[in-house]
């Protein structure tokens, strides 16, 4: 990623709506708030705050985990 294109991060003691807009292709292609929080240099609960309802729920992260789980105990049987 460029950051020579980016917009400011702030105006003033606000977050730039220009910066924010840039978070929600992140979420459509399914990037948890965490994951976007951590590409931009924010918290969770701000991505959370411009975008509710469309991270994940509690119910997709665990059946995230369970598939990884299991997907990594196959990678090393497998090696």
């Amino acid at each position: 990623m460029n950051t020579e294109q980016l917009p400011e991060k702030f105006i003033g003691i606000r977050i730039n709506p220009e910066y924010v807009a840039l978070w929600e292709s992140y979420l459509d292609e399914g990037l948890s708030y965490k994951h976007v929080a951590e590409v931009f240099g924010v918290g969770k609960e701000t991505v959370r705050s411009y975008y509710p309802g469309r991270g994940w729920t509690h119910k997709q992260l665990s059946a995230h985990g369970t598939f990884m789980k299991h997907h990594n105990e196959k990678m090393r049987k497998t090696y």
